[in-house]
């Protein structure tokens, strides 16, 4: 992940995207205001608003967004937690402190996607229905699917309380001393248990909690604050 800086808007980029043209994405720090469009759009050298949910919940709530901006032909100021589009100019933008947002893009069919996994999603395999989701409605192969994984919460800083009650057991060896929890390689083993080579996943591991200078934590901070992530098919 790389350091970037577009009309004067300071964010990151993923190496994993970089020799992709037809695709746009920014990870952007505490620093950009990411309720206000126009420090987005300038950032992104876009006229057209993002698609957001109205309240990110945690659950698998999937959405696709058509032309637009549709999502499965409603409004997209719906719910949910993880958004799939085919759509050009479409820019999908996931809010985060601590979960993560995981990028995806299928460079053979051209179809992105943006999803929204703290730990109670990974418990939910999110990550596995919307790859399922991109493969039922456009094909979608993970031989041909590139993910990165934006900061969160770092195997440092994620102490659970009772971690063998409040994760299911798939997520078991992911449980180290003190009872704190390797969410960094939970996120990497559902990318690769759906089928997706090593070589494509680009996790840079950035802990939240740790890097107050760039990244909201909620674990650190216990308020609202959101940076996020944007990917989009130019």
């Amino acid at each position: 992940m790389k350091e970037v800086n577009n009309n004067g808007i300071r964010y990151f980029e993923f190496e994993i995207f970089k020799n992709f043209s037809q695709i746009s994405h920014a990870v952007f720090s505490r620093h950009t205001d990411i309720h206000n469009e126009n420090e987005i759009k300038k950032a992104l050298n876009i006229s057209f608003p993002t698609c957001n949910f109205k309240k990110q919940m945690h659950s698998t709530s999937i959405w696709v967004v058509g032309k637009n901006r549709q999502l499965n032909s409603e409004s997209v100021e719906r719910e949910g937690d993880a958004m799939i589009t085919n759509a050009a100019e479409t820019p999908l933008l996931i809010r985060i402190a601590d979960c993560a947002s995981i990028l995806l893009f299928d460079k053979k069919n051209n179809v992105i996607a943006n999803i929204h996994a703290g730990w109670r999603g990974l418990a939910q395999k999110i990550i596995w229905k919307t790859i399922n989701r991109m493969a039922k409605k456009f094909g979608s192969l993970s031989e041909n699917l590139c993910a990165a994984i934006s900061p969160m919460l770092g195997q440092c800083c994620s102490r659970f309380t009772d971690p063998e009650n409040e994760l299911p057991k798939f997520l078991h060896r992911h449980i180290s001393e003190e009872n704190h929890v390797n969410l960094w390689a939970a996120t990497e083993g559902q990318l690769r248990e759906c089928g997706l080579n090593e070589a494509n996943i680009e996790n840079p591991r950035i802990c939240t909690y740790c890097n107050p200078e760039d990244f909201f934590s909620y674990r650190r901070e216990k308020n609202d604050k959101r940076f996020g992530t944007v990917i989009m098919l130019r």
